[in-house]
């Protein structure tokens, strides 16, 4: 049943067949994105703690709150 769902490409992706995906219309889909202010950005980065750090390249949050 799995081999005549999912079959693999010669990309190496995978096709799903007739699969139906369920999805928001459009118009909710829309109002889901918004454009963040920076109160918000600064409440986001405030509330994180200080010694994380969200990447390899070290710059932890004290960094970021400090610049």
């Amino acid at each position: 049943m799995f081999e005549q769902r999912f079959k693999a490409t010669p990309d190496l992706g995978i096709r799903l067949g007739a699969m139906n995906f369920k999805s928001l219309p459009e118009v909710v889909s829309l109002s889901v994105v918004e454009v963040f202010s920076k109160v918000e950005v600064r409440e986001a980065v405030w509330l994180c703690e200080g010694s994380k750090s969200f990447g390899p390249d070290g710059f932890n949050f004290n960094f970021i709150k400090s610049h």
